[in-house]
């Protein structure tokens, strides 16, 4: 195993700091109690509003429960935390059901982000797993509520992309709105990444949470952006999300559902190989001793040729191969191992 792992994770042990040993009680056990039911139940509220904060507050308190060592059932208290909370927002939002099969998807999703982080156990194929999971349900539960509800939810998607191309048309006008009506049938296969996105958003939040939770006395930083290597699994998801949106025809009434999971596996995957091409460059950046000028200047037009072209990614994919930092060695690429 090469320094930092496949995915640029430091697996050093963890070691003793002059405030507390990671993962041991920082305070005592009622008052760590306390604050993380504090923020998994508050957070569970926001969860029910705004979910991205609500899951970086669930995640804290469930990390927090775990990185002060709080015995099993005093970890159930904080799950049961997480239902009251539950219960609590979805009466505050005066949601619908959906509102809170949403809420429990979130707030799973924290509780597996937030024990990962604390654990220092998480990885990019742990992260792309639970958001694919989450961008799933997310999917499920709108369109069966919808289904309950007498609705087609692919029709549902339709009118809202027309109402948005509406909109536009009484607000930027007539040419805005024909350039937007030729582009809706890759509007119409764009949906499942937005889900996606959601997805991510709250994965990274629920990080977000863990990070605070665990503080600074946990140890030496652990993401090192210039040890991030692609691993095999997004080449593979890659190549699959191609072949079902250049394919996708041949599933006949199926065709637009396979040319929308094509082209999600496409643009979720890409951001793995985005960060391995900023971690390229990172290399070159310090095998040649590149000055802060010079690197910001690189960074800028890497960024606009991204936007535009898609470089950046495509140096990380080329890297799966060429290896520029000759990280292969020995370790098989599974792009898995722990913080």
């Amino acid at each position: 195993m090469g320094p930092g792992g496949r995915d640029g994770r430091d697996e050093a042990p963890e070691k003793e700091t002059s405030i507390v040993r990671y993962g041991g009680n920082r305070q005592g056990d009622s008052r760590s109690l306390v604050t993380a039911l504090l923020w998994a139940g508050l957070g569970s509220v926001a969860v029910t509003g705004l979910s991205v904060i609500g899951v970086a507050m669930v995640a804290y308190g469930v990390s927090f429960a775990q990185v002060n060592g709080l015995s099993r059932p005093r970890k159930a208290l904080v799950a049961l935390a997480c239902a009251v909370g539950l219960v609590l927002g979805l009466l505050w939002v005066q949601g619908a059901a959906a509102v809170l099969v949403k809420g429990v998807v979130d707030c799973a999703l924290a509780w597996v982000v937030g024990s990962l982080a604390a654990g220092r156990r998480a990885t990019v194929t742990t992260d792309y797993a639970v958001a694919a999971v989450a961008c799933a349900a997310y999917i499920a539960i709108d369109f069966g509520f919808a289904a309950l509800a007498g609705l087609d939810g692919a029709a549902v998607l339709t009118q809202a992309i027309s109402s948005a191309v509406d909109e536009a048309a009484s607000t930027y006008g007539l040419d805005v709105a024909a350039q937007l009506r030729s582009f809706s049938w890759l509007l119409g296969l764009l949906w499942p990444f937005g889900y996606f996105v959601l997805a991510g958003m709250n994965v990274l939040a629920g990080h977000y949470g863990g990070f605070l939770a665990r503080g600074p006395s946990a140890g030496k930083v652990s993401w090192r952006p210039v040890a991030f290597d692609s691993p095999l699994w997004s080449v593979v998801v890659l190549i699959a999300g191609v072949a079902l949106f250049a394919f996708g025809g041949v599933f006949g009434a199926g065709a637009q559902v396979a040319r929308a999971i094509g082209l999600t596996c496409v643009l979720a995957v890409r951001f793995v190989f985005l960060m391995d091409g900023y971690a390229v460059l990172t290399w070159w950046f310090n095998r040649h001793g590149v000055g802060c000028l010079l690197r910001t200047l690189v960074l800028v037009v890497a960024i606009d040729l991204e936007v535009t072209f898609f470089v950046v990614s495509l140096l990380g994919l080329v890297d799966f191969w060429a290896d520029f930092r000759h990280m292969r060695a020995g370790d098989g690429r599974s792009g898995a191992q722990g913080e």
